[in-house]
Protein backbone atom coordinates (compact mmCIF):
# COMPACT_ATOMS: atom_id res chain seq x y z
CA UNK A 1 0.00 0.00 0.00
CA UNK A 2 1.25 3.46 -0.77
CA UNK A 3 1.29 6.11 2.04
CA UNK A 4 2.90 8.96 0.48
CA UNK A 5 3.78 10.56 -2.44
CA UNK A 6 5.76 13.50 -3.42
CA UNK A 7 7.26 14.95 -7.09
CA UNK A 8 8.37 17.87 -8.56
CA UNK A 9 8.83 18.51 -12.91
CA UNK A 10 11.33 21.11 -13.90
CA UNK A 11 11.36 22.87 -17.65
CA UNK A 12 13.98 24.89 -18.88
CA UNK A 13 15.80 27.11 -17.75
CA UNK A 14 17.29 24.05 -16.20
CA UNK A 15 21.04 24.60 -14.16
CA UNK A 16 23.36 22.01 -12.55
CA UNK A 17 25.92 22.17 -9.48
CA UNK A 18 28.12 19.65 -8.13
CA UNK A 19 30.60 19.94 -4.82
CA UNK A 20 32.13 17.62 -2.60
CA UNK A 21 32.84 17.67 0.67
CA UNK A 22 35.03 14.67 2.52
CA UNK A 23 33.63 12.74 5.33
CA UNK A 24 35.20 13.67 8.74
CA UNK A 25 35.24 11.12 10.97
CA UNK A 26 35.45 10.90 15.18
CA UNK A 27 38.30 8.49 16.30
CA UNK A 28 37.43 5.08 17.53
CA UNK A 29 34.32 4.03 15.86
CA UNK A 30 33.59 0.61 13.85
CA UNK A 31 33.37 0.33 10.38
CA UNK A 32 30.26 -1.07 8.98
CA UNK A 33 29.68 -4.10 6.81
CA UNK A 34 30.41 -7.15 8.30
CA UNK A 35 28.97 -8.69 11.69
CA UNK A 36 32.22 -10.50 11.77
CA UNK A 37 33.98 -7.49 13.01
CA UNK A 38 31.60 -7.24 16.16
CA UNK A 39 31.81 -3.56 16.25
CA UNK A 40 35.50 -3.23 16.98
CA UNK A 41 36.76 -0.12 16.34
CA UNK A 42 38.41 1.49 13.27
CA UNK A 43 42.30 1.11 12.70
CA UNK A 44 43.18 3.90 10.44
CA UNK A 45 42.32 5.04 6.76
CA UNK A 46 43.49 3.77 3.59
CA UNK A 47 41.94 6.17 1.74
CA UNK A 48 39.44 9.10 1.56
CA UNK A 49 35.54 8.81 2.19
CA UNK A 50 33.45 11.54 0.84
CA UNK A 51 29.68 12.70 -0.09
CA UNK A 52 29.64 14.68 -3.58
CA UNK A 53 26.37 16.18 -4.51
CA UNK A 54 24.95 17.06 -7.58
CA UNK A 55 21.90 19.39 -7.87
CA UNK A 56 19.96 19.60 -10.96
CA UNK A 57 16.42 21.69 -11.90
CA UNK A 58 14.72 25.34 -11.97
CA UNK A 59 14.67 27.71 -9.69
CA UNK A 60 10.91 26.50 -8.00
CA UNK A 61 11.76 22.77 -8.23
CA UNK A 62 15.23 21.08 -7.62
CA UNK A 63 16.32 17.93 -7.18
CA UNK A 64 19.47 16.81 -4.89
CA UNK A 65 21.09 13.90 -5.78
CA UNK A 66 23.89 12.02 -3.50
CA UNK A 67 26.21 9.40 -3.36
CA UNK A 68 28.18 9.04 -0.42
CA UNK A 69 30.81 6.41 0.48
CA UNK A 70 28.74 4.66 3.51
CA UNK A 71 27.23 0.62 3.74
CA UNK A 72 23.32 2.11 3.24
CA UNK A 73 21.05 5.10 3.10
CA UNK A 74 18.36 4.40 5.64
CA UNK A 75 15.12 6.36 6.41
CA UNK A 76 16.93 8.42 9.57
CA UNK A 77 19.40 9.55 7.76
CA UNK A 78 16.98 10.35 4.50
CA UNK A 79 14.21 12.51 7.07
CA UNK A 80 16.97 14.19 9.21
CA UNK A 81 18.75 15.52 6.15
CA UNK A 82 15.71 16.45 4.44
CA UNK A 83 14.53 18.17 7.81
CA UNK A 84 17.64 19.96 8.14
CA UNK A 85 17.30 21.12 4.62
CA UNK A 86 13.49 22.39 5.48
CA UNK A 87 15.41 24.24 8.53
CA UNK A 88 17.02 26.37 6.16
CA UNK A 89 13.86 26.98 3.69
CA UNK A 90 14.98 24.55 1.35
CA UNK A 91 12.90 21.67 0.29
CA UNK A 92 14.31 19.66 -3.24
CA UNK A 93 13.56 16.12 -3.85
CA UNK A 94 16.30 13.94 -2.57
CA UNK A 95 18.06 11.35 -3.94
CA UNK A 96 20.27 10.18 -1.41
CA UNK A 97 22.26 6.85 -2.47
CA UNK A 98 25.19 5.03 -0.66
CA UNK A 99 28.05 3.28 -2.49
CA UNK A 100 27.83 0.47 -0.46
CA UNK A 101 31.47 0.04 0.83
CA UNK A 102 31.78 -2.38 3.66
CA UNK A 103 34.57 0.06 4.76
CA UNK A 104 33.10 2.85 5.53
CA UNK A 105 31.96 4.27 8.63
CA UNK A 106 29.47 2.24 10.85
CA UNK A 107 27.80 3.65 14.22
CA UNK A 108 24.73 5.42 13.01
CA UNK A 109 22.29 2.88 12.49
CA UNK A 110 19.03 2.65 14.92
CA UNK A 111 17.43 -0.77 14.48
CA UNK A 112 19.00 -3.93 15.87
CA UNK A 113 19.44 -5.27 12.21
CA UNK A 114 21.69 -2.33 11.52
CA UNK A 115 23.99 -2.28 14.69
CA UNK A 116 24.58 -5.69 14.17
CA UNK A 117 26.88 -4.59 10.88
CA UNK A 118 27.29 -1.30 11.93
CA UNK A 119 28.07 -1.46 15.69
CA UNK A 120 26.37 -0.03 18.65
CA UNK A 121 24.74 4.02 17.44
CA UNK A 122 26.44 7.15 18.03
CA UNK A 123 24.40 10.12 17.67
CA UNK A 124 27.53 12.28 16.69
CA UNK A 125 28.50 10.12 13.86
CA UNK A 126 25.26 10.41 12.81
CA UNK A 127 25.16 14.10 12.84
CA UNK A 128 28.35 14.87 10.89
CA UNK A 129 26.77 12.32 8.47
CA UNK A 130 23.73 14.20 8.37
CA UNK A 131 25.92 17.68 8.13
CA UNK A 132 28.03 16.54 5.36
CA UNK A 133 25.40 16.12 2.67
CA UNK A 134 23.62 18.98 4.01
CA UNK A 135 26.48 21.09 3.42
CA UNK A 136 27.40 19.24 -0.12
CA UNK A 137 24.12 19.94 -1.29
CA UNK A 138 24.30 23.99 -0.34
CA UNK A 139 27.62 23.94 -2.12
CA UNK A 140 26.39 22.52 -4.96
CA UNK A 141 22.78 24.88 -5.24
CA UNK A 142 25.88 28.13 -5.08
CA UNK A 143 27.41 26.73 -8.09
CA UNK A 144 24.63 26.02 -10.27
CA UNK A 145 24.87 26.69 -14.04
CA UNK A 146 23.50 25.97 -17.42
CA UNK A 147 25.26 22.86 -18.44
CA UNK A 148 24.67 19.49 -21.53
CA UNK A 149 24.08 16.46 -20.54
CA UNK A 150 25.44 13.00 -22.11
CA UNK A 151 24.74 9.04 -21.45
CA UNK A 152 27.35 6.59 -22.42
CA UNK A 153 27.22 2.58 -21.86
CA UNK A 154 29.99 -0.02 -22.31
CA UNK A 155 30.43 -3.80 -20.84
CA UNK A 156 33.28 -4.34 -18.52
CA UNK A 157 33.52 -8.48 -18.59
CA UNK A 158 35.26 -10.91 -16.40
CA UNK A 159 35.66 -8.33 -13.26
CA UNK A 160 32.27 -9.76 -11.78
CA UNK A 161 30.00 -13.16 -11.24
CA UNK A 162 26.85 -13.97 -10.50
CA UNK A 163 26.96 -15.00 -6.21
CA UNK A 164 23.70 -17.05 -5.28
CA UNK A 165 23.63 -19.08 -9.02
CA UNK A 166 26.35 -20.70 -10.49
CA UNK A 167 26.41 -19.90 -13.88
CA UNK A 168 24.07 -17.23 -13.26
CA UNK A 169 23.42 -13.98 -15.13
CA UNK A 170 26.15 -11.18 -14.71
CA UNK A 171 25.40 -7.60 -15.12
CA UNK A 172 28.79 -6.36 -16.95
CA UNK A 173 27.31 -2.67 -17.79
CA UNK A 174 29.20 0.13 -16.83
CA UNK A 175 27.18 3.16 -17.16
CA UNK A 176 28.51 7.19 -17.54
CA UNK A 177 26.59 10.21 -17.33
CA UNK A 178 28.75 13.10 -17.87
CA UNK A 179 27.67 17.05 -16.89
CA UNK A 180 29.06 19.37 -19.63
CA UNK A 181 29.91 23.63 -18.72
CA UNK A 182 28.78 25.67 -21.72
CA UNK A 183 32.04 26.18 -23.64
CA UNK A 184 34.04 23.24 -21.59
CA UNK A 185 35.00 19.70 -23.18
CA UNK A 186 36.69 18.27 -19.92
CA UNK A 187 33.21 17.32 -18.12
CA UNK A 188 32.27 19.15 -14.81
CA UNK A 189 30.68 16.12 -13.44
CA UNK A 190 30.59 12.03 -14.16
CA UNK A 191 28.64 9.86 -12.62
CA UNK A 192 29.72 5.70 -12.77
CA UNK A 193 27.01 3.00 -12.27
CA UNK A 194 28.24 -0.23 -11.87
CA UNK A 195 26.61 -3.55 -10.19
CA UNK A 196 28.99 -4.81 -7.86
CA UNK A 197 28.86 -5.25 -4.64
CA UNK A 198 31.61 -3.12 -2.82
CA UNK A 199 33.16 -5.64 -0.66
CA UNK A 200 37.10 -6.08 -2.56
CA UNK A 201 38.18 -5.65 1.43
CA UNK A 202 37.08 -8.32 3.71
CA UNK A 203 35.97 -8.50 7.17
CA UNK A 204 39.47 -8.62 8.11
CA UNK A 205 40.14 -4.97 6.80
CA UNK A 206 39.87 -2.69 9.73
CA UNK A 207 40.68 0.60 8.03
CA UNK A 208 38.26 2.81 6.45
CA UNK A 209 37.73 2.55 2.72
CA UNK A 210 35.77 3.46 0.15
CA UNK A 211 36.80 -0.09 -1.93
CA UNK A 212 36.79 -0.20 -5.24
CA UNK A 213 34.51 2.42 -6.42
CA UNK A 214 36.69 4.94 -4.07
CA UNK A 215 39.86 4.05 -6.70
CA UNK A 216 37.46 4.56 -9.80
CA UNK A 217 36.69 7.94 -8.36
CA UNK A 218 39.97 8.87 -7.36
CA UNK A 219 41.61 7.76 -10.76
CA UNK A 220 38.82 9.80 -12.57
CA UNK A 221 39.10 12.72 -10.71
CA UNK A 222 42.48 13.14 -11.36
CA UNK A 223 42.09 12.68 -14.99
CA UNK A 224 39.88 15.75 -15.06
CA UNK A 225 41.25 18.34 -12.50
CA UNK A 226 38.16 19.99 -11.16
CA UNK A 227 35.48 17.82 -11.29
CA UNK A 228 33.43 15.59 -9.60
CA UNK A 229 32.98 12.03 -9.69
CA UNK A 230 30.19 10.04 -8.76
CA UNK A 231 29.63 6.29 -7.99
CA UNK A 232 26.08 4.69 -7.94
CA UNK A 233 25.59 0.94 -7.01
CA UNK A 234 23.12 -0.89 -9.93
CA UNK A 235 21.81 -3.98 -8.38
CA UNK A 236 23.59 -5.58 -6.74
CA UNK A 237 22.14 -8.54 -4.42
CA UNK A 238 23.77 -11.18 -6.63
CA UNK A 239 26.58 -9.49 -8.40
CA UNK A 240 29.91 -9.77 -6.78
CA UNK A 241 33.50 -7.99 -7.45
CA UNK A 242 36.04 -10.64 -8.91
CA UNK A 243 39.10 -9.69 -7.33
CA UNK A 244 42.50 -9.95 -8.73
CA UNK A 245 45.26 -9.71 -6.00
CA UNK A 246 45.26 -9.30 -2.30
CA UNK A 247 43.68 -6.46 -0.09
CA UNK A 248 44.45 -2.73 -1.40
CA UNK A 249 46.28 -4.20 -4.35
CA UNK A 250 42.79 -6.05 -5.76
CA UNK A 251 40.55 -2.98 -5.18
CA UNK A 252 43.10 -0.95 -7.06
CA UNK A 253 42.88 -3.30 -9.94
CA UNK A 254 39.33 -3.00 -9.88
CA UNK A 255 38.69 0.33 -9.93
CA UNK A 256 41.57 1.05 -11.87
CA UNK A 257 40.68 -0.79 -14.77
CA UNK A 258 37.06 0.95 -14.30
CA UNK A 259 38.57 4.12 -14.45
CA UNK A 260 40.21 3.07 -17.86
CA UNK A 261 36.71 2.25 -19.54
CA UNK A 262 36.01 5.41 -18.52
CA UNK A 263 38.74 7.26 -19.97
CA UNK A 264 38.27 5.16 -23.32
CA UNK A 265 34.52 5.95 -23.26
CA UNK A 266 34.05 9.46 -22.30
CA UNK A 267 36.37 11.49 -25.22
CA UNK A 268 33.52 10.44 -27.39
CA UNK A 269 30.57 12.03 -25.41
CA UNK A 270 28.17 14.06 -27.31
CA UNK A 271 26.35 15.96 -24.74
CA UNK A 272 22.72 17.55 -25.07
CA UNK A 273 20.97 20.53 -23.18
CA UNK A 274 19.33 19.84 -20.39
CA UNK A 275 15.70 21.58 -20.62
CA UNK A 276 13.38 19.37 -18.35
CA UNK A 277 13.49 17.05 -15.00
CA UNK A 278 11.18 15.02 -13.07
CA UNK A 279 11.52 13.31 -10.24
CA UNK A 280 8.73 11.41 -7.66
CA UNK A 281 8.89 9.53 -4.82
CA UNK A 282 6.35 7.37 -3.04
CA UNK A 283 6.49 5.04 0.23
CA UNK A 284 5.12 1.47 0.05
CA UNK A 285 4.10 -0.27 3.12
CA UNK A 286 4.65 -3.70 3.57
CA UNK A 287 1.62 -5.71 5.17
CA UNK A 288 4.73 -8.49 5.62
CA UNK A 289 7.71 -8.15 7.47
CA UNK A 290 9.27 -11.41 8.14
CA UNK A 291 12.83 -11.73 10.11
CA UNK A 292 13.92 -15.30 9.54
CA UNK A 293 16.53 -17.31 11.31
CA UNK A 294 17.08 -20.41 8.82
CA UNK A 295 14.11 -22.03 8.36
CA UNK A 296 12.10 -19.79 11.19
CA UNK A 297 10.66 -16.96 10.71
CA UNK A 298 9.94 -15.05 13.85
CA UNK A 299 6.37 -13.42 14.78
CA UNK A 300 5.49 -10.33 12.28
CA UNK A 301 4.97 -8.51 15.15
CA UNK A 302 8.92 -8.52 16.28
CA UNK A 303 9.90 -8.55 13.34
CA UNK A 304 8.32 -4.86 12.23
CA UNK A 305 10.12 -4.11 15.33
CA UNK A 306 13.70 -5.44 14.06
CA UNK A 307 13.65 -3.79 10.48
CA UNK A 308 11.69 -1.30 7.95
CA UNK A 309 8.53 -2.22 6.90
CA UNK A 310 8.35 0.60 4.56
CA UNK A 311 10.34 0.93 1.48
CA UNK A 312 10.92 4.51 -0.23
CA UNK A 313 10.89 4.46 -4.14
CA UNK A 314 11.93 7.01 -6.27
CA UNK A 315 12.61 8.43 -9.77
CA UNK A 316 14.58 10.75 -11.15
CA UNK A 317 14.75 11.67 -14.55
CA UNK A 318 16.85 13.92 -16.32
CA UNK A 319 16.00 14.31 -20.27
CA UNK A 320 15.31 10.84 -21.03
CA UNK A 321 18.02 9.57 -18.45
CA UNK A 322 16.13 7.51 -15.82
CA UNK A 323 17.65 6.62 -12.40
CA UNK A 324 15.78 4.20 -10.52
CA UNK A 325 16.24 4.20 -6.81
CA UNK A 326 15.10 1.31 -4.73
CA UNK A 327 16.17 0.86 -1.02
CA UNK A 328 17.44 -2.45 -1.07
CA UNK A 329 19.89 -4.99 -2.39
CA UNK A 330 18.14 -5.70 -5.46
CA UNK A 331 18.97 -9.01 -7.64
CA UNK A 332 19.93 -8.65 -11.57
CA UNK A 333 16.41 -10.19 -12.49
CA UNK A 334 14.34 -7.72 -10.62
CA UNK A 335 16.64 -5.18 -12.05
CA UNK A 336 15.98 -6.48 -15.57
CA UNK A 337 12.08 -5.93 -15.45
CA UNK A 338 12.74 -2.11 -14.14
CA UNK A 339 15.24 -1.65 -17.16
CA UNK A 340 12.91 -3.23 -19.57
CA UNK A 341 10.16 -1.60 -18.77
CA UNK A 342 11.47 1.94 -18.70
CA UNK A 343 13.32 1.40 -22.20
CA UNK A 344 10.07 0.19 -23.79
CA UNK A 345 9.02 3.88 -22.19
CA UNK A 346 11.53 5.76 -23.93
CA UNK A 347 14.02 6.11 -21.09
CA UNK A 348 17.89 5.08 -20.98
CA UNK A 349 17.76 3.40 -17.31
CA UNK A 350 19.60 3.15 -14.30
CA UNK A 351 18.62 1.05 -11.12
CA UNK A 352 20.38 1.98 -8.01
CA UNK A 353 20.31 0.59 -4.61
CA UNK A 354 20.53 1.70 -1.17
CA UNK A 355 18.49 4.99 -2.71
CA UNK A 356 16.62 6.94 0.35
CA UNK A 357 15.92 3.82 2.64
CA UNK A 358 17.11 0.40 3.37
CA UNK A 359 14.92 -2.55 3.61
CA UNK A 360 17.04 -5.80 3.00
CA UNK A 361 17.48 -7.85 -0.14
CA UNK A 362 15.00 -7.68 -2.76
CA UNK A 363 15.17 -11.08 -4.65
CA UNK A 364 12.64 -13.02 -6.89
CA UNK A 365 10.30 -15.67 -4.80
CA UNK A 366 11.66 -18.36 -6.57
CA UNK A 367 15.07 -17.60 -4.88
CA UNK A 368 13.37 -17.07 -1.24
CA UNK A 369 13.21 -20.60 -0.15
CA UNK A 370 16.82 -21.64 -0.98
CA UNK A 371 19.73 -21.18 1.73
CA UNK A 372 21.28 -18.98 0.39
CA UNK A 373 22.42 -15.73 2.50
CA UNK A 374 20.52 -13.25 0.37
CA UNK A 375 17.57 -15.24 1.04
CA UNK A 376 17.99 -14.36 4.80
CA UNK A 377 18.44 -11.43 4.10
CA UNK A 378 14.85 -10.52 2.88
CA UNK A 379 13.01 -9.10 5.84
CA UNK A 380 9.94 -8.48 4.12
CA UNK A 381 9.16 -11.68 2.99
CA UNK A 382 9.20 -13.48 -0.51
CA UNK A 383 7.04 -10.89 -2.22
CA UNK A 384 8.43 -7.58 -1.49
CA UNK A 385 10.69 -7.59 -4.53
CA UNK A 386 8.43 -7.86 -6.79
CA UNK A 387 6.12 -5.58 -5.57
CA UNK A 388 8.57 -3.07 -5.17
CA UNK A 389 9.50 -3.66 -8.84
CA UNK A 390 5.07 -3.37 -9.70
CA UNK A 391 4.87 -0.09 -8.05
CA UNK A 392 7.89 1.89 -9.56
CA UNK A 393 6.63 0.38 -13.34
CA UNK A 394 3.34 1.63 -11.91
CA UNK A 395 4.17 5.40 -11.12
CA UNK A 396 6.64 5.22 -14.90
CA UNK A 397 3.48 4.56 -16.69
CA UNK A 398 1.64 7.53 -14.99
CA UNK A 399 4.33 10.18 -15.92
CA UNK A 400 2.96 9.14 -20.09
Amino acid sequence: MVTATLSAEAKAPVQVGVAKVELKLPPKIPLAGYSRRAGKPAQGQLDPLSVRALVVGSAEQQTALISIDLLIIDEYLHTAVKHKLAAQGLSPQLFLSATHTHSGPGAYGHRFGEKISMGHFEQAVFDGLVNAMVQAIQQAREQQEPMQISWQQTQVQGWSHNRMQDQGPVDTALTLVSFYRQGHTAPAAVITHFAAHATVLGADNFKFSADYPGALMQSLEAQWPGSVVFFLAGNVADQAPNKKGPGVEAVQALGEHLAQSVKVQLPQAKPKPITHTRAEMQVLDFEESRVRIGKHKLPKWLSRRLVDDDATLTLLAIEDILFIGVPCDMTFQLGEQLKQHAQQQGYRPMVVGFTNDYVGYCISADLYDSDEYEADMAFNGPNAGETIVRTLQTMLESWK
